[in-house]
């Protein structure tokens, strides 16, 4: 079924009241050879997050690692974003797509974590 952009619009303006921002994250190596990702503030999106049921997001979605938050935005965000809502900087381990909006499921992220987990 095609969804007209004018109901999606409609969905953004009720449920997406949360502004996000998005970060550009790049591999540092400090002159002691320590690696770590260094994160540089990008644009702001508006969605919706949540921090309620995350044992059954990790149960539907087999998920085995520890998840923070999940958020639906009518944004395309890959994989591996880094983000921040409030103080908390979280990763993007899975985008899904749906119909109207992206379903994202995220982990707390911190610069000195450097790989994906495998879900």
């Amino acid at each position: 079924m095609n969804i007209p952009n004018s109901f999606k619009n409609q969905i953004a303006n009720t449920f997406y009241d949360k502004e996000i921002t998005l970060y550009t994250t790049e591999e540092v190596v400090d002159g002691d050879g320590w690696a770590r990702q260094e994160a540089t503030e990008g644009e702001s999106i508006s969605a919706n997050i949540s921090f309620a049921k995350l044992d059954e997001v990790k149960q539907e979605y087999g998920i085995t690692t520890d998840i923070s938050a999940t958020i639906t935005t009518d944004q395309n965000i890959a994989r591996g974003t880094v983000l921040k809502y409030g103080d908390q900087l979280m990763r993007v381990i899975r985008a899904i797509a749906f119909d109207s909006h992206y379903f994202l499921i995220c982990e707390n992220w911190s610069s000195k974590s450097s790989t994906l987990p495998s879900v």
